[in-house]
């Protein structure tokens, strides 16, 4: 499911400094070149470091462009080992079988970006896609059309059934990565929900396979109830009589649900519903989600009663069940054509992620990042000591060491013969100290060494509003991340340059580690003021 994607705002500075990250026209290429490396966690960070120069903390990438990478790698290794799946197919159950195997060589999605939670940007997964490219029926003979094509999973299986390809993606790094793994074909740059409208004329798919959003619309903000019904009864339009479109939509989307049975009474006059079930959330798991989500399956043929609907088999709960469901799906019209998608032997299988894991590959050394491992250092403009009211402490200048250290208690004399019990302690919290004691004139913290503090995980921040800056370790990098904010000031934190990502379903915003960090702090300390310094665990 996609719509709008425009290419993330990241740091042009990489680390080390001098090195530049990627021009927004190299990004595609670099998300192409790192869809050719091994498939593991560890390996795709590294290949994402390598290509873009930078870690995703320091702002120079997101993980939905891994992401991106990922489904790459599939649609990749279908189209190297696509043609002996359908040579030495078996039956289609063990195909899928074979299909569930590769997809489980592929990390699990965690992470979401706010563009892609935003515009359901969510792709077909691979034994999902097909099982939608065996209801379609695809052969050689057949003009196949993907509207919202995202990274071509769904367009790898008409490939490989030797479909001629129509593919559309309004999303430009997306519709790019497609022009790159299918360079024959066109990718036209369309929104989807109009795409009747948009094609040339003289395009006429025999099939339509088709994932699109469920609930956003394209320069729509908010809600779109009808946002699936409007790219489906499109694509309809366009596809020639005795055609068949096979759609993934929400489970709502059904003539079962009065809402849209009228709708649905309404299209069958010009097309039947051969097949819909509800498909358990759990298949699209890996994925990055549980929604539940429904297939539909229409012939461009009018229905001899437009308000009698085939009966749903149900819920699928698993790909398996989808499968024996589909199996006796009526041959698509005019004439049928014998299923063009097998089975692959799991001899085939390991000899398959055996070549793929051989395979060499070109990995640049990666480049040098920041260091971030604790140490001491001298701030570059000494912060005040508290002076006391009844003379002049003396005190020797100290480094910034990490709180809590030391905990010795000093005794010195004044000038004047005065004796004083103390302690030593970090510049970084001589303003929160101030305030403890209800002192004024309380000495600021400059936004330089408020950041070095960050970065070295010697201090926390607090800021007014009830903000709170600390640094923590995200998928195994540390990043400098900002809690306690409010839906209402998310998109005036993103203004000054703060990175949103969703985990979990949970948002974060996180400051760049990268060269423009100390500025990114500096902007939002003029919004919401310094109050004090903490232990960078008070917030954990």
């Amino acid at each position: 499911m996609n719509i709008v994607s425009t290419t993330s705002d990241v740091a042009r500075t990489a680390a080390p400094l001098g090195t530049r990250a990627p021009a927004a026209s190299d990004r595609v290429q670099v998300i192409f070149q790192a869809a050719l490396l091994p498939v593991t966690t560890a390996a795709l960070r590294t290949a994402m470091m390598d290509s873009f120069g930078g870690t995703d903390a320091q702002g120079f990438w997101v993980w939905k462009e891994a992401y991106e990478a990922l489904e790459a790698v599939q649609v990749l290794f279908l189209r190297r080992f696509g043609s002996a799946i359908l040579s030495r197919s078996i039956t289609p159950q063990a195909t899928l079988a074979m299909m569930k195997r590769i997809a489980k060589l592929i990390p699990t999605h965690t992470r979401r970006s706010d563009e892609s939670q935003a515009m359901q940007q969510l792709s077909t997964p691979l034994p999902l896609a097909f099982v939608a490219a065996l209801a379609a029926a695809i052969s050689s003979s057949v003009r196949a059309l993907e509207p919202s094509a995202g990274t071509g999973l769904l367009a790898v299986h008409a490939e490989i059934g030797r479909a001629t390809l129509v593919l559309n993606e309004l999303a430009a790094t997306r519709a790019d990565l497609l022009g790159r793994m299918f360079p024959r074909v066109p990718v036209s740059p369309h929104d989807a929900a109009h795409i009747d409208d948009h094609l040339d004329a003289a395009i006429e798919p025999s099939v339509v396979l088709m994932n699109p959003p469920f609930t956003v619309g394209a320069y729509v903000d908010g809600h779109v109830a009808d946002a699936a019904w409007r790219h489906l009864s499109s694509a309809f339009a366009r596809l020639r009589p005795g055609g068949r479109l096979v759609a993934f939509t929400g489970t709502g989307l059904s003539p079962e649900n009065p809402k849209w049975r009228a709708a649905f009474e309404r299209q069958q006059q010009q097309g039947t519903v051969i097949f819909t079930a509800a498909i358990d959330g759990r298949v699209y798991a890996r994925h990055g989600t549980t929604a539940e989500t429904r297939l539909t399956v229409i012939d461009k043929i009018p229905a001899a009663d437009p308000s009698r609907f085939v009966a749903s088999p149900g819920r699928a709960t698993d790909v398996e069940t989808l499968l024996s469901c589909i199996m006796d799906l009526p041959p698509r019209t005019p004439g049928g054509f014998p299923d063009s998608i097998g089975a692959l032997s799991n001899g085939i299988l390991r000899n398959a992620a055996m070549q793929m894991a051989g395979r060499p590959t070109a990995v640049a050394a990666p480049a040098s990042a920041t260091s971030f491992a604790p140490k001491a250092v001298r701030p570059a403009r000494p912060v005040a000591r508290a002076t006391p009211s009844h003379g002049a402490l003396a005190s020797s200048a100290c480094s910034i060491a990490p709180i809590s250290v030391d905990c010795r208690v000093y005794r010195m004399q004044t000038d004047a013969g005065e004796r004083i019990i103390g302690g030593d302690i970090a510049p970084t919290l001589v303003a929160t100290m101030y305030r403890n004691l209800g002192l004024d004139d309380v000495p600021t913290l400059a936004p330089e060494e408020a950041w070095t503090g960050l970065v070295d995980g010697r201090i926390g921040l607090q800021l007014a509003d009830g903000l709170i800056l600390r640094r923590g370790r995200v998928m195994s990098d540390y990043r400098v991340e900002l809690i306690g904010f409010t839906d209402a000031i998310v998109p005036r934190l993103r203004a000054l340059g703060l990175i949103l990502e969703i985990t979990s379903w949970k948002l974060r915003l996180f400051i760049p580690t990268a060269t423009q960090g100390p500025d990114i702090l500096a902007s939002l300390l003029d919004r919401h003021t310094l109050v004090g310094v903490t232990d960078p665990t008070a917030a954990a």
